[in-house]
Formats: C-alpha cells, sequence, structure tokens
C-alpha cells in the first residue's frame, strides 16, 4: 500500500502521544477538590503494558510502532512517588522512511495522583526534543524547559492550579475513576498541559461494551470518547474511542482514533504486574 511520506512521518512521529491522547486527554472544567485527590487504587509497582501501533486504511492494516508502559516505586524529594514511564519504537521495517524513539516519564504522589515531574524525551531521525516539568504546588508555580536540535532552550515558569496533570500521568487517571456513579454521555474534565499550553477539552463516558480480545474472547469494557485537540494528524472533535477493561484494573485493551488519512488503532498484547487478577 503506498502512504505518502508525511502522512508516515507525522503517524509515526506522534506514536507515543497517539496512544496517550487516546487513552486520555482533558482539561480544567468546575473540577472540585475531592476529584482531585484520587487514591491509586487500580496499578501498582511493577505494572507493565504492552502495545501494537496500526495503521488503517481500508482493508490494509500496517504495524508502525511499539508501545510499552510500565510503573516504578520510588522517591522525589524525600516523597514516595510512582514513576510512570513510556516508550515508543518505529517497528525495523519502517526504520528507513523515519527512525523514532519517544520516552516520557511522570512523578506523581502514590496517595493523591497529584504530579511532581515530568519528562519527555524524543528522537525523531537527527531532530531530538527534550521537555521538562517541575510542579511546585507550594508556591503554585510550573518551571517548563524546553529544548531541541534546532533551538537554543527555552524556560518559562507559568501559574499552576488545582489538579494539573501531564500527558503521560493523565492518562493513567481515568483508570481510577468509578464509572458505576457516573452516568451515560456524562463528561469528566481534568486539568492537563500540553507543550506550554491549556486546552479546554474533556473525555465523555460512553457506557459499556463488549469486544472481542486478541484471544478471541468477548470482553465487557468501559468505552470512553476524548474530546481532542486539533494536531497535524487529526481533527478536533471526539474521533477517538477508548476501552478500559471493566474491574478493578481498569487496562486500556483497545483504542481507534480516526486521522486526516485513515485511522489509528492501539491494541495490547501483553500485561505483567496487574493490581488485580486479569480476566482477559
Amino acid at each position: 500500500m503506498l502512504i505518502s511520506k508525511q502522512v508516515k512521518n507525522s503517524i509515526l512521529s506522534y506514536s507515543t502521544r497517539i496512544v496517550l491522547l487516546i487513552i486520555f486527554q482533558v482539561i480544567y472544567s468546575h473540577i472540585t477538590k475531592a476529584q482531585c485527590n484520587n487514591k491509586i487504587l487500580s496499578f501498582k509497582d511493577g505494572e507493565k503494558l504492552t502495545y501494537n501501533v496500526y495503521y488503517k486504511l481500508g482493508f490494509v492494516k500496517i504495524k508502525l510502532a511499539d508501545v510499552m508502559l510500565w510503573v516504578e516505586e520510588t522517591t522525589y524529594h524525600s516523597k514516595s512517588v510512582f514513576l510512570l514511564q513510556n516508550k515508543s519504537i518505529t517497528v525495523p521495517q519502517y526504520a528507513w522512511i523515519i527512525k523514532a524513539n519517544n520516552y516520557y516519564a511522570s512523578y506523581i504522589d502514590k496517595n493523591t495522583m497529584e504530579v511532581e515531574r515530568h519528562i519527555q524525551k524524543t528522537l525523531v531521525n537527527d531532530y531530538s526534543t527534550n521537555y521538562e516539568y517541575r510542579f511546585d504546588h507550594q508556591r503554585k508555580k510550573l518551571y517548563v524547559s524546553i529544548e531541541n536540535s534546532k533551538t537554543k532552550r527555552y524556560l518559562d515558569t507559568l501559574s499552576l492550579t488545582s489538579c494539573v496533570h501531564d500527558l503521560l500521568s493523565s492518562a493513567y487517571y481515568p483508570r481510577n475513576i468509578d464509572y458505576k456513579k457516573i452516568a451515560v454521555n456524562e463528561k469528566i474534565h481534568l486539568p492537563v498541559i500540553l507543550d506550554t499550553n491549556f486546552h479546554n477539552v474533556y473525555y465523555k463516558y460512553m457506557g459499556n461494551e463488549f469486544i472481542d480480545t486478541k484471544n478471541k474472547k468477548q470482553l465487557n469494557c468501559i468505552k470512553i470518547a476524548p474530546l481532542l485537540v486539533k494536531t497535524a494528524i487529526y481533527s478536533a472533535g471526539e474521533k477517538m474511542t477508548v476501552w478500559l477493561s471493566n474491574d478493578k484494573n481498569k487496562v486500556p485493551v483497545l483504542m481507534e482514533s480516526e486521522l486526516r488519512v485513515g485511522e489509528i488503532s492501539v491494541q495490547i498484547i501483553d500485561y505483567k504486574g496487574l493490581q488485580y487478577p486479569a480476566v482477559y
């Protein structure tokens, strides 16, 4: 199948963000303090999730990248935290077109999910970027450091409101929601920062739905639809669908998103160290 180089480059260079945004993309809107301080119940130290990223156009389906998400217990500024980590790598057969290697990390409070630090490191061919966010909750400041292969290091200080999450930590947030207390079509909101900007987006609870797993089993899932911000690869609107396992783990098992050309499908292929026994 022929795909334009521009489309391939866009898809592969954004492979990490695709997965995280499909899992969750949200921003501030009338949030209560109780919603901010969520005790972590659905994941623990040692959890590791592995996904395959596919590009689909009509009946053709091409594997583009492998994505891993894992959790480690550590300390940050003498505080006990979870270190959430994400890595995505282009599959070898597409390395001649574009070679992408992306790494994200977030340090979050084990009791409240409050973010302490976030790191983004991406390498696409010879072009690299390096982001760091440091959250000073006491002074209500967010310190941003951004640099890439072509520009000098950029530093900024932003005002930090309550409940702000980064892209990776926000991907884990919906796993701690009790969906039995939420009405179908109800919208759930949370602050999140992307680059140096805040965006008014949300995700909508769509009820429960059975889907086929890789083992050809029917799995009862929680279905959600994020509202997307317009980017180079997809248009704004509710063009993503995410299915979380309808158990205490609430693991993202399938994610689909419409692109400007074709669509992306992200499928779980392996899981280890879950908080509760898996039913899939």
